[in-house]
């Protein structure tokens, strides 16, 4: 077979020209073109052109560098779109919906998160969703992204300018940033005072708080009592020129109820009568008279005396609003026939013309020119005071914990008492105030007796000793159709452990499982106290297992069970048995309680030297009392 012929040399592009191509490549471009020698003829001739188009200082290309791919450029990034002010308006009102969603779940997080995400994308915000905000902040007791929050808003509202001097600085944990808020407290002058207040008043910027987004922050310190910090925002609530109301005084009062300053009350609602010429409800009366109930030195005086002010108060609103309905009633009523002209008589007026017109000329000189002006709007009478199952509830407690004074102890006193005498005096005289107050709440007020009220009468009859008045009043309430809660069993079953009645403490148990109640720590500490008594170990530790359930549950189902926790009544509940038991008790197991005991302090073990702080109980004692029921589990077979 003939080998094929060898392949026929390509000519170079910067080599001979056309005319001197060897005769194979001659001959084949006498034959038909194909496409690829179309394709090829036609790459040559662009090449042609390229190079007579190339200046002499250029250098031709190599037409192999050409077929090279370059790498694909990234595409330009597309720019942001245009929001129109209706797109950033709907936008702002889908926020806002999820977040007052989450507010209402209690998401304070997220919706801190959704709140950002507005004020970065600068979308439409009403006051309305950041106050929402600002309620699931102080429902959740979330202080700095409350305060964070309220002055990011207030910034929006206005141009705060930072001072030298003394500052309050709020960070905003919102993304935006912080800034100095001169506080007017800290002026030393009343002019430097003045000019702090006006940069409060700065150039406008924008929607700032409303009175409802102050109302939430001030009523957030006020339940802890934070004085301080609630008349900082009402400063700033003036220097804003808002008017403060009800509410707001309200709230003032309540910041200085648990310090008990009655004092300081009084003074707000006397500015609240004569500056903003507001008249007190009833939220107003309940804070007086609470603030005056933890005063115990002279709480059975002025709750009394506050109590009567107020009841006075409520009966002039009523007969006001009385009056005034039997006014509207009159001028509604058709006015009544005017009664038949009598006869003339010759020497009257209206016989004698000429009498009749001096007479009317006369009474014309005589009266008055009178003027058409519209008549001064004044509003209807309202009752804005009136007694309610708080009130009463705050009184009748009052008047069960003011403790028996001591008997008279003059010399030579025929009708001297003794302590036991006494004490049964100041009983009767309370229980015939307290069913008084029954009468009056009922047929007056038309309110009945709520858990509160019941809860104090079997606490006071608990105090007293008196245990079968204590189970009639609770037996009352259930007979009412109230539902008792766990603070009204807590209250029976310690007056019942005074006398140790097991039998009844676990009726009213079976009672708390039957309406699904969960048990305190008082309850489970009062009945593993019952079963230490009597050495029944079994039981007690059925008890405490219980305790540990139920600590879990309540630690998956709301993220802790530090309620449950075993306190200083726990560990006195148990302990003091085996310590003091000589018979029925093995070695080890004294020996245990001992060591567990020791790990308390001598100071502490005292009780009237413990604080409340004092209940809890450290590691140590916890881990020794835990130590002690297991030791307790595996030694229960020589008991």
């Amino acid at each position: 077979m003939t080998p094929p012929p060898p392949a026929a040399a390509v000519p170079e592009a910067t080599g001979a020209s056309e005319d001197s191509s060897p005769p194979e490549a001659a001959a084949s471009a006498e034959q038909p073109a194909t496409p690829s020698a179309e394709a090829s003829t036609e790459q040559k001739t662009d090449s042609t052109e390229a190079k007579q188009q190339t200046t002499p200082d250029q250098p031709a290309t190599d037409s192999t560098a050409l077929a090279v791919i370059e790498p694909a450029q990234p595409p330009a990034p597309l720019p942001p779109p245009v929001l129109t002010p209706e797109m950033r308006a709907a936008m702002g009102e889908a926020y806002a919906i999820a977040i007052r969603g989450l507010a209402r779940v209690g998401d304070a997080k997220t919706a801190l998160e959704r709140l950002a995400d507005i004020q970065r994308c600068q979308f439409t915000l009403s006051i309305d969703t950041v106050n929402a905000v600002l309620e699931v902040c102080a429902r959740r007791k979330l202080y700095e992204p409350l305060e964070s929050t309220f002055w990011s808003l207030y910034r929006r509202g206005t141009r705060l300018v930072p001072t030298t001097g003394e500052t309050t600085t709020a960070t905003d944990t919102n993304g935006i940033g912080s800034f100095v808020v001169p506080d007017p407290a800290t002026a030393k002058t009343g002019r430097e005072r003045r000019e702090r207040f006006k940069q409060y008043l700065a150039e406008p910027a924008g929607d700032g708080p409303n009175l409802q987004s102050f109302k939430i922050v001030m009523n957030a310190y006020a339940e802890l009592h934070d004085t301080a910090n609630v008349y900082k925002y009402l400063r700033v609530l003036k220097a804003n020129r808002w008017q403060p109301d009800l509410s707001i005084y309200n709230t003032l009062i309540k910041a200085h109820i648990g310090k008990g300053e009655v004092e300081q009350i009084i003074q707000r609602i006397h500015l609240m009568r004569t500056e903003s010429g507001l008249t007190p409800d009833t939220v107003t009366y309940n804070s007086l008279l609470s603030a005056c109930a933890k005063r115990e030195s002279d709480a059975h005086i002025t709750v009394p005396k506050y109590f009567e002010e107020m009841k006075i108060l409520y009966r002039r609103q009523r007969d006001a609003v009385a009056a005034a309905a039997a006014a509207t009633a009159a001028a509604a009523a058709p006015p009544p026939a005017a009664p038949a002209p009598a006869p003339a008589s010759p020497e009257s007026p209206d016989s004698n013309p000429d009498a009749k017109t001096k007479t009317k000329a006369k009474g014309a000189k005589q009266q008055p020119k009178v003027t058409s002006a519209l008549p001064r709007f004044v509003p209807p009478p309202t009752i804005t005071v009136r007694p309610d199952a708080m009130t009463y509830a705050v009184v009748i407690n009052t008047l069960l914990r003011w403790k028996a004074p001591p008997p008279p102890q003059t010399r030579g006193s025929a009708e001297r008492l003794t302590r036991a005498e006494a004490t049964a005096k100041h009983t009767a005289d309370v229980m015939k105030q307290v069913s008084v107050l029954f009468k009056e709440m009922q047929s007056e007020f038309g309110i009945s007796p709520d858990a509160h009220i019941y809860n104090s009468l079997c606490a006071f009859f608990a105090r007293a000793g008196d245990l079968e008045s204590m189970q009639r009043y609770f037996f009352l309430m259930r007979d009412a159709g109230i539902i008792p809660s766990v603070v009204n069993y807590q209250t029976v079953i310690g007056g019942l452990a005074t006398e140790h009645d097991l039998f009844s403490i676990l009726e009213h148990v079976r009672e708390m499982k039957q309406l699904e109640i969960k048990p305190s720590l008082y309850i489970y500490s009062t009945l593993m106290s019952e079963y230490a008594r009597r050495l029944d170990v079994v039981s007690l530790l059925r008890i405490w297992d219980e305790l540990q359930t139920d600590i879990n549950a309540r630690t998956q189902t709301h993220g802790s069970g530090a309620v449950l926790t075993p306190n200083r009544h726990t560990w006195h509940a148990i302990l003091p048995h085996f310590l003091n038991a000589t018979v029925g008790v093995s070695e080890r197991i004294a020996l245990a309680a001992r060591r567990a005991w020791d790990t308390e302090p001598e100071a502490k073990a005292r009780a009237g030297q413990r604080s409340p702080r004092d209940r809890e109980l450290n590691p140590r004692q916890l881990t020794a009392l835990i130590e002690f029921m297991e030791t307790l589990r595996l030694q229960k077979w020589t008991l």
